[in-house]
């Protein structure tokens, strides 16, 4: 009962450890996707500027 009990803890620890580095990567990703949006947005606005 005691290793069961042992292997449920250790399975618990590993499934919050890939939620965390799920979440580092989606949070990555939608600061990375954000930073492209400013740059086009960054490059569409100096585009329709007058010379």
């Amino acid at each position: 009962m005691t290793t069961a009990i042992k292997h449920f803890a250790n399975a618990w620890a590993n499934a919050q450890n890939a939620l965390k580095y799920a979440n580092k990567g989606v949070k990555q990703s939608l600061d990375e996707a954000k930073e492209m949006i400013l740059d086009v947005e960054d490059q569409e606005l100096a585009e329709d500027e007058p010379t």
